[in-house]
């Protein structure tokens, strides 16, 4: 199974991933939103719980707005559905800027 197709999955049984881009340790996500940009790339929006994060401030607290993330799709090395419980933040967007305005798979909340 694909990288595209490990998220979607994850996304309509809610289930936590860990995802790597080439050269980086994994980041443990929650994928919210699947689809494309306005400018027709092919993202994810996801909300990151735990792992690497390439930002100086890291991650905030679980539940923090701040650990929202997006990512092309293609960046993406691997996907791996994981066992654990949903995260969620306490604000949750319906889209975040353009990331993602044409859903494909989304989580209903």
């Amino acid at each position: 199974m694909g990288v595209y197709e490990t998220l979607a999955q994850a996304i309509q049984t809610k289930s936590p991933c860990h995802i790597a881009k080439p050269g980086e340790p994994y980041r443990s996500i929650c994928p919210y939103r699947l689809g494309r940009s306005s400018k027709g790339e092919v993202n994810v929006i996801y909300y990151q719980f735990d792992g690497y994060t390439s930002r100086p401030e890291g991650l905030g607290y679980d539940g923090s707005s701040d650990n929202w993330r997006c990512n092309h799709v293609a960046d993406i090395a691997i996907a791996s559905i994981i066992e654990g419980h949903w995260h969620e933040p306490a604000v949750k967007p319906k889209t975040r800027g353009h990331c993602v305005v044409h859903a494909e798979y989304a989580v209903n909340y």
